[in-house]
């Protein structure tokens, strides 16, 4: 068996060996099941699992068959953390539920509870989601946070992050037989993009993290330099400004060329 040669990245820069591994960290997979997921030739693909057979990141325990070895989870990991780096990252928000219906049963769940002024607040975990339960006889809510997320539009990580929240808040309902009133948005979200204007502040300025009014230049543990803005159009502005110096780029040369043609 192959094993792995110390490198960052032992497959290459194209991505489909660590697409194929990640379907495979699932479960099981057949030919077929990877064919249909991967969308590449049959060619392509058998080229890349019998590299992966070979160098022991998957095994095929029966023909046909295919998974994922303990190495193979280890370079799927360390791809996917520097992957990472280079997406948008959704943490820090949480969405608040009134508790409509009587907290007495909570109560008598919760009795491990710490206090905000004179309000008891009770802590939870449900799928990896934070939850804090606040006891107050007069206004009781329950408060779950989002997991953080990847990706690379805003709003598309707002929606999933918000969803999931919203299935963990059904759980918690059923669970201890409450009436929960409509989501609100208790700590807006805060957007770590990755950016190249920030990794040169942070250069040439020597610092680790520069605050400004819009929001904090930082460069945070496995990640490289990020812009932190709490308002989803901050940052779209921000992923979109490569485009507009493009943009602008463009208006400034045929400007140029105009002038000196017209010379």
């Amino acid at each position: 068996m192959t094993r792995n040669t110390g490198k960052k990245f032992p497959l290459g820069n194209c991505t489909t060996p660590y697409e194929v591994l990640r379907d495979l960290s699932w479960d099981t997979r057949t030919n077929s099941q990877l064919y249909e997921s991967q969308k590449i030739s049959k060619q392509s693909m058998n080229y890349w699992l019998n590299k992966l057979l070979k160098d022991g990141f998957i095994v095929r325990p029966y023909r046909g068959i295919y998974d994922i070895t303990d190495i193979g989870k280890k370079i799927l990991e360390r791809f996917t953390a520097e992957e990472g780096k280079n997406l948008v990252r959704l943490e820090n928000m949480r969405f608040g539920f009134p508790i409509k219906s009587d907290i007495s049963k909570l109560q008598s769940i919760y009795k491990d509870v710490t206090y905000l002024g004179k309000i008891p607040i009770a802590q939870d975990k449900i799928e990896g989601h934070s939850i804090r339960i606040f006891l107050s006889p007069k206004n009781p809510s329950v408060e779950i946070s989002c997991k953080q997320k990847l990706g690379n539009n805003p709003y598309e990580l707002y929606y999933e992050a918000k969803q999931e929240v919203i299935v963990i808040s059904q759980i918690f309902k059923d669970y201890n037989e409450l009436e929960l009133g409509e989501a609100s948005e208790t700590m807006k979200p805060e957007w770590a993009i990755p950016s190249p204007f920030a990794e040169a502040l942070l250069t040439i300025t020597h610092s680790s993290q520069i605050r400004t009014g819009k929001g904090i230049i930082n460069r945070s543990k496995g990640r490289n330099a990020d812009l932190e803005v709490r308002d989803p159009r901050h940052a779209e502005a921000i992923l979109e400004m490569p485009l507009r110096l493009e943009r602008l780029e463009r208006i400034i040369t045929s400007s140029l060329y105009q002038s000196i043609s017209f010379l």
